[in-house]
């Protein structure tokens, strides 16, 4: 009797638990994203021009561009073939690694990697609604973790990128932080530098909580933790190619990213948007082009309303986004861009506060769900988009 008893107990407290609206908001916001674009992926790609025998299957979709790149490291481990060939050393280790371990457990690699996607999405929404829920109101909250799933470029939330993983160990950390809970914000920085480079700037948030809760503290110290991550990358790359820089080499000369300067970044961009329209690189132009305005408005009302952690932290994203680019004769020198930017965390608590205003929140809704359809159609059919 015993037995039953405290299983009717453990019960009714898992089910209270799951009732709560901290976790009933971010909960329904990642199942209804979830059955929205994989309903999409599974029954309307196919509509798309092209025939049958080309329609990529399930896996396929999930695992093209940076998902194959991942999908690599996870089976063969790191290769390197000189810094002027693309190769898997263009892509940090962690959610590989994460990805290999799932797929160990669970007998299959795809599914795996398929379980830290979406774990990750989960945990990035639930950090989110905490961290938004500390300092603003239920509706607030809730705008913020729709604008983030039905943002154009987290599509890739569906696939094997990691994007995922990168935010939920970014805000993790600005979340704990937030809180005092220092002994799992660090952690959770030192895993978000071994995601990509970009997540190094969540230093900033961690750093400036710390100093503001503590002050000058022999504490601080700790913060040296942080990017340990991103500098063991480093020392292995160091002992496998000779260069621990490698990463840098790669991608300059085989992924052909180049130093612009932020206001020639602008001008491409736009130049690219005026564009006939007929063109499918148009589309994805203005998309691009779209969210670095876009992202350059909220980094603004970043610096107006949120703390200096914050700021800092989204206006070095937006800066490293400005000045590197694409060499223009070897591709779009704004890709991927959206994908990059939807990482400054509280540019979206900017735009969910903006949302009050009724006009402007449906208009976020819809254009965002929307073009986030269309180019996940694009996507999945092997379109490049992010």
């Amino acid at each position: 009797m015993s037995i039953h008893r405290d299983v009717r107990v453990t019960w009714s407290r898992v089910r209270a638990w799951l009732d709560a609206e901290a976790v009933t908001t971010p909960l329904s916001i990642f199942f209804g994203s979830r059955v929205a674009i994989y309903s999409l992926l599974l029954l309307f790609v196919g509509l798309l021009p092209g025939a049958p025998e080309t329609k990529p299957t399930f896996w396929q979709m999930m695992a093209q561009w940076d998902g194959e790149w991942y999908l690599r490291i996870a089976r063969d481990g790191y290769q390197w073939f000189g810094p002027a060939t693309q190769s898997t050393v263009g892509f940090f280790p962690l959610y590989p690694v994460l990805g290999r371990c799932a797929g160990w457990l669970l007998g299959d690699l795809n599914l795996g990697f398929l379980l830290i996607t979406n774990g990750s999405v989960a945990l990035y929404l639930w950090f989110l609604y905490q961290l938004v829920i500390m300092e603003g109101n239920r509706d607030l909250a809730e705008r913020a973790l729709i604008y983030v799933a039905s943002f154009p470029a987290a599509l890739v939330f569906a696939s094997f990128y990691s994007d995922a993983t990168a935010l939920a160990c970014i805000t993790g950390a600005m979340l704990y932080s937030r809180r005092g809970r220092f002994v799992l914000a660090i952690p959770l920085a030192f895993l978000a530098g071994l995601t990509r480079l970009t997540a190094l700037a969540v230093i900033f948030p961690v750093a400036y909580e710390m100093w503001r809760q503590r002050g000058l503290h022999r504490s601080l110290m700790a913060l040296g933790f942080m990017p340990l991550g991103t500098l063991g990358f480093g020392a292995y790359l160091w002992q496998l190619t000779g260069d621990p820089l490698a990463y840098f080499a790669v991608q300059r000369t085989a992924w052909f990213h180049v130093f612009t300067p932020p206001w020639e970044t602008l001008r491409l961009a736009l130049d690219r948007a005026s564009w006939p329209l007929t063109h499918f690189v148009t589309a994805v132009a203005l998309l691009e082009t779209g969210s670095i305005l876009l992202f350059i408005i909220l980094t603004l009302g970043i610096i107006r309303t949120r703390p200096l952690g914050d700021w800092l932290y989204g206006l070095s994203i937006l800066l490293f986004v400005l000045i590197q680019t694409v060499d223009v004769t070897k591709g779009p020198p704004t890709e991927s861009a959206p994908r990059y930017l939807m990482t400054i965390v509280p540019g979206f608590i900017v735009l969910a506060q903006a949302g009050k205003n009724r006009y402007l929140d449906q208009s976020v809704r819809w254009t965002f769900a929307m073009l986030q359809g269309v180019f996940a159609m694009c996507f999945f059919s092997r379109l490049w988009v992010a």
